[in-house]
């Protein structure tokens, strides 16, 4: 397969020849557009308003524990 004349070279010269790539740039994991800070203040604002009814919930229920205490 080789022709006369030429050297053959070995795995481990072909190895040592390799140059290491050049890192790619970190990535920013900010977002980018303000639709992403705009859907994260709707989502925040929607877990207050669900934390704020399900406490609503629980106080206007407690005369049903009360009750539910005394019988059992």
């Amino acid at each position: 397969m080789n022709e006369e004349g030429t050297d053959a070279e070995s795995l481990v010269g072909l190895i040592n020849q390799l140059i290491e790539p050049v890192p790619p740039e970190p990535v920013s994991l900010v977002p980018q557009t303000w639709g992403w800070v705009a859907l994260a203040v709707l989502l925040a604002v929607l877990a207050l308003w669900g934390l704020w009814r399900g406490h609503r919930r629980h106080v206007a229920n407690a005369y049903r524990r009360a009750a539910l205490a005394e019988l059992g």
